[in-house]
């Protein structure tokens, strides 16, 4: 008997009662779906309904006139695509559990991103801010299922779930299976069509032509043979396309997204171990236990404890929104050009007579924009990027301000460097250049700042 205290306590909720995503759970959370998983119900139907058929019209007679291991075989591969199809629908594709955002994430000093090594090559992984954690190499939010699939491949509509770690080898066999049971039918169907033949001639007295009769005797066979034969260029080439990439090691979201062809891919380790990878390794136990009581969850780490960060290296930004920035530099990062504020009303930056613009050498101090030192070297030369307000400060993964206008790199004209600005055009409609000395010489005197303006002036006179 339950005590009045033991009632009033409310009940211990399990994780698949409270589950975020969509998926649909049977037999209290043994068994986990994909939210549209009536779809596998069709194609199970699609599968069954036409076995039926080559099972009750075709083989029988076929295995009296051939062998009974064609009854066999007419059997066991049906089977074999829907126990195949059934475990990858109805398997934990490889879900990462959510997690509560922490203190970090809350503060707004997450960041959104971080590179890792893979194999000897840096791999980008990005923050789920649905999930809140770095989402580990080859993992990606399925919008569907919306959770997090660890080697996420693809949502599949006909399998009613996402194909990931766990469910991406019970797919191939399905679609395997699939293509050789669609031959293995078009085949025996063809057979009864020569047999039946063959056997309406030997029994025909008059030696007439006996092809009518014989089409009217196999039209369930007939049915089924172009039935399989359509349906074998959808899952033969499904199963051609797989196999390439898993001879590449590569996913389907990956090859459509990034296509490893054209660079490399930090997941290939020739074709042997790639296959060997996918049909020869045990399958993972799944991360989630739908069954455990939601207040024994234990919360993982934001970040994957098995991965190693990339060391920093000399790069450049590469946003594609803006022109790319050196990241580090030390305390001098290169010269850029830097535009004085847009004319109120004008929306053009507000330029002097002769048009020029100011060469400027950002400091790690904000807000510094005097004459480039003497001493400043150029570490490589590369596209600037100008704020309408103030340059770069030359810190770490600082950008510049949004709609900026962009600078064109260095080019060199006659021995000389030139800054080449497309936003400045003189009233001849020639397109403005700042000449500078050699990068790293000293600070330019007053007799060649003079000159610079003259021939400016001479350039807009003409």
């Amino acid at each position: 008997m339950e005590t009045p205290d033991e009632r009033k306590q409310p009940r211990r909720m399990r994780v698949y009662e409270q589950w975020q995503g969509n998926e649909t759970f049977f037999f209290w959370g043994h068994m986990v779906a994909g939210p549209n998983w009536r779809a596998s119900v069709g194609t199970a139907l699609l599968l069954l309904a036409p076995t039926g058929i080559f099972l009750g019209f075709v083989a029988p007679y076929v295995a009296r006139e051939v062998h009974a291991v064609i009854l066999v075989f007419s059997c066991l591969l049906p089977a074999m695509a829907g126990v195949f199809l059934f475990l990858t629908a109805c398997r934990d594709p490889g879900i990462i559990t959510r997690q509560e955002p922490d203190e970090e994430y809350l503060a707004g000093r997450t960041s959104r991103t971080k590179e890792v090594l893979v194999n000897t090559h840096r791999v980008l992984i990005r923050y789920n801010d649905t999930c809140h954690f770095y989402q580990p190499p080859r993992a990606h939010h399925c919008s569907v299922n919306d959770n997090c699939i660890e080697r996420f491949d693809h949502h599949c509509p006909w399998v009613g779930t996402t194909i990931g770690k766990r469910n991406y080898r019970t797919f191939l066999l399905f679609i395997f299976t699939a293509t050789i049971l669609c031959l293995y039918v078009c085949g025996v169907c063809l057979a009864q069509l020569f047999l039946k033949h063959k056997e309406l001639a030997d029994a025909a007295t008059d030696g007439s032509n006996q092809w009518g009769a014989t089409v009217r005797q196999v039209i369930p066979a007939l049915v089924i043979m172009g039935y399989t034969f359509i349906f074998f260029w959808f899952v033969g080439g499904l199963s051609g396309f797989h196999c390439y990439l898993v001879g590449s090691n590569q996913t389907t979201y990956e090859n459509f997204r990034y296509n490893h062809d054209n660079r490399p891919n930090p997941y290939d380790m020739g074709i042997l171990r790639n296959c060997a990878q996918v049909f020869c390794t045990p399958t993972p136990p799944s991360q989630v236990d739908f069954r455990a009581f939601v207040d024994e969850v234990k919360p993982r780490p934001a970040f994957p404890s098995n991965l190693e960060l990339a060391p920093p290296t000399v790069s450049f930004q590469t946003d594609p929104d803006r022109a790319p920035l050196p990241q580090q530099y030390g305390a001098m990062a290169g010269p850029q050009l830097y535009r004085p504020p847009a004319t109120e009303g004008t929306g053009r930056p507000h330029v002097g007579q002769t048009g020029s613009l100011q060469q400027t050498e950002p400091s790690i101090h904000s807000g510094y924009t005097g004459p480039m030192p003497g001493n400043a070297q150029q570490p490589g030369r590369y596209q600037g990027h100008t704020s309408a307000e103030q340059p770069w400060d030359g810190s770490p993964g600082v950008t510049s301000q949004q709609n900026s206008p962009v600078v064109s790199p260095l080019v060199e004209s006659n021995g000389e460097q030139q800054w080449h600005s497309p936003g400045v055009h003189s009233s001849s409609g020639e397109e403005n250049t700042l000449h500078s000395s050699s990068i790293g010489s000293s600070q330019p005197s007053h007799n060649q700042q003079q000159q610079s303006v003259h021939q400016q002036s001479n350039l807009n006179a003409g």
